[in-house]
């Protein structure tokens, strides 16, 4: 499948199947970072798209970068 493809709301448009194949296989339309494989967490960069955290990144992403940065906390006012 293409991970790319509707990214921006795979919530709603990707089918289950696709959304755990995409998880699994790149950190695309993960639930949750607990869903990710091991080794993807280390490819998220949290400075880059900072700016636009908010909108930007996963929620994948954010809840990582969150944990282990302390950067793109939902809740919270940036530094």
């Amino acid at each position: 499948p293409d991970c790319s493809k509707d990214a921006d709301r795979w919530q709603y448009s990707w089918s289950p199947q696709k959304q755990e194949w995409c998880c699994a296989h790149g950190g695309a339309g993960c639930k949750s970072s607990a869903e990710l494989p091991a080794q993807l967490h280390s490819d998220f960069h949290c400075d880059v798209g900072f700016a636009t955290w908010t909108w930007g990144w996963s929620k994948a992403k954010k809840e990582w970068c969150c944990a282990d940065q302390g950067r793109g906390c939902e809740g919270k006012v940036a530094d």
